[in-house]
């Protein structure tokens, strides 16, 4: 499959924007205790809960979800049981949030900003610093489900050594996936095909049903929903 790149940076990609959105978000939340939009919908995180609960992931393993946001993923697995809760995000406005969120609600959730520079002196997703797991919060921990609605997609929207970046992305995931778990992958810019290419380190273990639409004679998904495991060479 030939390799697919940006043409150009969108500002979807960029920190800055995050940080300005969620900021804004934040004071929405504390002016009118907004919790704000869930980032690919209600209905994909009901499909997320779903999942787990049909699989009978044990709720006392650990779970991280990568881009958090505003929290609501994690709360939503708190609610029904989940233990061990991780959530991280490079906007500082973000994690801010979610915490106020969680306190808000009496909720025990893990939630770090990293603030990291890359090699190259800027930062451009602090989930990429090869040294993650030397912070106390990651370390001698795996996850047995990582969660990820957006976060890739961001990566792949800012072409500034993007090849770079996605593949540490892949790196990090593979180093904190427990060698039996479960890699989450939400995706609105990739399908299927293309997200297998770009992941050769895992194999897909289920394709979570998104109802397709029909728009101009054609018949499409505006979400693609992978899970998937360490291929066993990886584990």
């Amino acid at each position: 499959m030939e390799e697919l790149r940006p043409s150009s940076s969108c500002k979807l990609g960029r920190k800055e924007y995050w940080s300005e959105f969620y900021s804004t978000e934040l004071e929405n939340f504390e002016d009118y205790g907004d919790s704000g939009d869930i980032w690919f919908g209600k209905k994909n995180l009901e499909r997320i809960v779903k999942w787990l609960d049909n699989n009978r992931i044990n709720k006392c393993l650990p779970i991280l979800d990568v881009g958090c946001g505003n929290g609501m993923t994690l709360i939503s697995l708190f609610k029904v049981g989940c233990e061990d809760l991780t959530g991280i995000d490079f906007a500082e406005e973000a994690i801010l949030l979610a915490k106020k969120i969680a306190q808000n609600k009496n909720m025990k959730i893990n939630l770090e900003v990293i603030t990291l520079k890359t090699a190259y002196n800027k930062v451009v997703l602090d989930f990429l610093k090869e040294d993650i797991k030397s912070f106390s919060m990651f370390c001698n921990k795996e996850f047995h489900v990582i969660i990820d609605k957006g976060t890739y997609d961001a990566i792949c929207l800012d072409v500034e050594h993007v090849e770079e970046k996605r593949n540490k992305y892949i790196n990090q995931i593979l180093n904190l996936l427990s060698s039996d778990g479960y890699f989450l992958l939400f995706s609105c810019n990739w399908t299927k095909e293309e997200l297998l290419f770009h992941f050769k380190e895992f194999m897909l273990h289920e394709e979570i049903e998104i109802p397709s639409i029909g728009f101009g004679g054609k018949v499409g998904q505006t979400v693609t929903a992978l899970v998937m495991k360490k291929c066993a060479s990886t584990s």
